[in-house]
């Protein structure tokens, strides 16, 4: 197989389920978007609490972190993977079962965080309105 084929192999198989898990990640966000009302919305009279931002601004910077990490290891895959010896599909399949159970990892862990952000959205809106 031609060197350019193998990494062109190489970058598709690893990058498969990362785009697989962003495109689910997409869609499920449109679906809660679509379905999330803010009752509070039309009574904000103040910026939010402090602490509620300060939680809210946390889960940014974690969700960064893991969105990293969701990302990082198909892109080391793919990166390293055309520089290996051709041994056939042995270390190619390794790779795509590797790069899966990452982004099924991660893709959860990002999941939870994002619920979480969204809970704290909604209850610094609540405080904002009975205050």
């Amino acid at each position: 197989m031609p060197r350019t084929l193998n990494s062109l192999v190489w970058i598709v198989s690893c990058a498969a389920p990362l785009f697989v898990a962003l495109f689910v990640i997409f869609r499920k966000r449109q679906e809660w978007r679509a379905r999330r009302k803010h009752p509070f919305r039309e009574f904000q009279r103040r910026p939010a609490g402090e602490t509620l931002r300060l939680k809210v601004a946390e889960l940014d910077d974690k969700l960064v972190d893991r969105l990293i990490l969701f990302t990082g290891g198909p892109a080391i895959l793919w990166t390293i993977g055309p520089t290996l010896p051709q041994t056939g599909g042995v270390f190619l399949l390794l790779a795509v079962l590797t790069s899966s159970a990452w982004m099924a990892v991660f893709g959860s862990k990002v999941h939870r965080l994002i619920r979480e952000r969204i809970c704290h959205q909604l209850d610094q809106k609540c405080r904002i309105a009975v205050d």
